[in-house]
C-alpha cells in the first residue's frame, strides 16, 4: 500500500524506528572518529619556478640560421609556458625521476633514506595493506605491469603543475605518503625538468657538425687563395684593372694610327688615280719630224699577188672547178687584191721623242704608288698590332672573369668559414650552458615539504559525518514510510477496500490487539 509523504506520517515513521536511527547515528560517529584517527595521512611538497625571458625565448638554434632566410613562428608567452608545462608532465621527465629514486621508493615499497630517517609508516595503512594487498596482487598478476611503469603512473596521478593567469611562475605540487618522499620527488622533478628544458633548445650533434664544416671550409679557402695567387702570377700583373687600362691606352693609340694611315693611303691612291687619268690623255712621246717615202710593203704585196695569179692559172689547167685547192687559190688571189687595194703607193714616216710632261707625270704616279704601297704595309702592320691588342684585351677580360670568379669564391668561402666558426662557438657555449644547467628557468622556491597532512581533512570528515548524522532520521523516516504497507488510517481503509468508513473503534487495551494487527 502506498502512503503519502506527509510530514506527520514521516515523523511517525521516524518515531517508530527511533532505535534504528540512533544506532546508525552512533555508527556514523564511530566511523568518522576512526577515519580521523586511523585514515592514512597524505603529505605534499611544492616548489616554484620562474620562467623568465631568456635566450630560449628569443634565441635561435645555430643550425637554424645557416641559410639566408629564417622562418619563425609567431610565439607568445602563453605558448612558451604551455610548452614548459607539457615538458614538466612528460614521460621522459617522469622516467628520469623514477630512474633516480628507483620504482620501489616512488611506490612506497622501499623506505627513502634521508637525513631525517626512514619514512614513517601508518599502522592503518599496514593493516589495510595486509588485508587488501593479496587481493590486489592477485588482480595485478592478470595483466602484469613493470614496476617502472607503475611508478610513472603513480607520479602522473599525484603530481600537479599549475600556472596562474598572466603569470610566469610555475607551481609544482606532489602528494605522497611521507613529506620526505614528496620533497624528494619534487626536487628530482625540478632537476629533471632543467635538464630536459636545456636539452629541448639544442640540437644534438650541432657542435660536431659545425666543427667538421669549419675545417672543410678552411681547407677550401686555403686552396682557393693559392689558386688565385697562382693565376695572378701566371698573368704577370698585380692588378687586372691597371693591366687592362694599359692595353686600352695602347689600343687607342694604334686605332688613331690606323685611321691616319687609312687617310694617307686614300690620299695617295686618289693622287695615283688622278695622275693615271692624266697619263691616259697625254701622249707618251712627242713627234719631232715627218718624211714621205715609197711604200716597200706595196711592192711586196704586188709580188705576192703575181705569184698567186700564176699558181691559179696553173691549177685551172690541171684541176676541175669543184676541186677545193682551186677554190683556195682563187681566195688567196682575192685576198691579195684586197690588201693591195688598201695600201697606198707612198707612206709618211715620223720621228718622235719622249714627252717630258708624260715622264714627269709617270714619275709622280710611281711615287704615289710607292707611297700607297708603303701606307698599305704600315696599315697592315697597325691592324696586326690592333688585332694583337684586342686579343690581349680579350685574354685580360677572360683572366678578369676567372680572377673575379676566384675572388668571389674566396669571399664566399671566407664568409662560410666565419659563419661556421661563429656557429661552432655558439654551439660550444650552448653545450657548456647545458652542462652547467644555465637556462631561463629560475628556482624561486626550492622543494619544501609540509609535515601537516593534507589528507584526510578532519573538518571535512566531521562535516560529512555531521551531515550524515542529521540526515539519517529523515532518510530512515522516508524509507520506512515508503516500505510500510500496513493500514494506519481511515484513508488507508478507504483506499484498500474502495468503500467509505462508517465508524472507528478508539484505541484501548481491550481492542489493542485488533489495532496492532495489520490488514493485508
Amino acid at each position: 500500500m502506498n502512503h503519502s509523504l506527509r510530514p506527520a506520517d514521516i515523523m511517525a515513521s521516524m518515531f517508530r524506528h527511533k532505535g534504528k536511527i540512533v544506532f546508525l547515528q552512533l555508527l556514523v560517529i564511530a566511523l568518522t572518529v576512526l577515519a580521523i584517527l586511523f585514515w592514512p595521512r597524505k603529505y605534499y611538497a611544492d616548489a616554484k619556478l620562474f620562467l623568465q625571458i631568456g635566450r630560449e625565448s628569443i634565441g635561435i638554434d645555430p643550425t637554424a640560421t645557416t641559410g639566408p632566410t629564417i622562418g619563425l613562428a609567431q610565439l607568445n608567452r602563453d605558448s612558451e609556458i604551455k610548452s614548459a608545462l607539457d615538458t614538466l608532465l612528460s614521460r621522459s621527465v617522469m622516467g628520469a625521476i623514477v630512474d633516480s629514486l628507483t620504482p620501489g621508493v616512488v611506490l612506497g615499497d622501499v623506505p627513502l633514506e634521508n637525513d631525517e630517517g626512514p619514512v614513517r609508516e601508518s599502522a592503518a595503512k599496514d593493516w589495510v595493506a595486509s588485508v587488501v594487498g593479496p587481493v590486489l596482487s592477485t588482480l595485478s598478476n592478470i595483466d602484469p605491469v613493470p614496476e617502472r611503469e607503475k611508478a610513472i603512473r603513480e607520479l602522473e596521478e599525484t603530481l600537479d603543475v599549475e600556472v596562474e593567469r598572466d603569470s610566469s611562475v610555475i607551481y609544482i605540487k606532489q602528494v605522497s605518503d611521507s613529506p620526505e618522499l614528496a620533497r624528494a620527488i619534487v626536487s628530482e622533478l625540478v632537476k629533471a625538468y632543467q635538464r630536459e628544458h636545456v636539452k629541448a633548445f639544442r640540437n644534438d650533434g650541432s657542435k660536431d657538425f659545425f666543427e667538421v664544416q669549419r675545417d672543410a671550409s678552411h681547407e677550401k679557402l686555403t686552396a682557393l687563395e693559392q689558386q688565385l695567387e697562382a693565376r695572378k702570377s701566371e698573368m704577370g700583373f698585380a692588378s687586372i684593372g691597371g693591366h687592362r687600362s694599359k692595353l686600352e691606352t695602347e689600343l687607342l693609340t694604334v686605332e688613331n694610327d690606323v685611321l691616319l694611315a687609312e687617310r694617307e693611303l686614300a690620299m695617295y691612291q686618289g693622287s695615283a688615280d688622278a695622275i693615271k687619268q692624266q697619263l691616259s690623255v697625254i701622249p707618251e712621246r712627242k713627234m719631232t719630224e715627218e718624211v714621205d717615202v715609197a711604200n716597200a710593203g706595196l711592192d711586196l704585196l704586188q709580188q705576192q699577188l703575181y705569184t698567186a695569179q700564176l699558181q691559179l692559172v696553173e691549177l685551172e689547167t690541171k684541176l676541175q672547178e669543184s676541186d677545193p685547192r682551186l677554190q683556195r687559190a682563187r681566195e688567196a688571189v682575192q685576198q691579195a687584191e684586197r690588201q693591195l687595194a688598201q695600201e697606198a703607193a707612198r707612206r709618211t714616216e715620223t720621228t718622235s721623242n719622249s714627252n717630258p710632261i708624260y715622264e714627269q707625270l709617270a714619275m709622280s704616279f710611281e711615287q704615289m704608288e710607292t707611297n700607297a704601297r708603303g701606307q698599305e704595309a704600315r696599315l697592315e702592320k697597325l691592324k696586326q698590332q690592333q688585332a694583337d691588342l684586342l686579343a690581349k684585351i680579350r685574354e685580360a677580360n677572360q683572366a678578369e672573369r676567372e680572377i673575379t670568379a676566384l675572388e668571389r669564391d674566396v669571399q664566399i668561402t671566407k664568409d662560410d668559414f666565419l659563419t661556421y666558426e661563429n656557429k661552432f662557438e655558439e654551439s660550444r657555449i650552448q653545450e657548456q650552458l647545458e652542462k652547467d644547467l644555465v637556462s631561463n628557468i629560475n628556482i624561486i622556491q626550492q622543494a619544501r615539504s609540509w609535515h601537516k597532512p593534507v589528507s584526510p581533512s578532519k573538518l571535512l570528515l566531521i562535516a560529512g559525518g555531521g551531515m550524515m548524522v542529521l540526515g539519517i532520521p529523515l532518510f530512515v523516516g522516508l524509507l520506512a514510510n515508503l516500505l510500510d504497507h500496513s493500514v494506519r488510517s481511515e484513508e488507508d481503509i478507504s483506499q484498500l477496500l474502495g468503500t467509505k468508513v462508517i465508524g472507528t473503534i478508539p484505541r484501548s487495551r481491550i481492542y489493542g490487539k485488533v489495532w496492532h494487527q495489520p490488514i493485508r
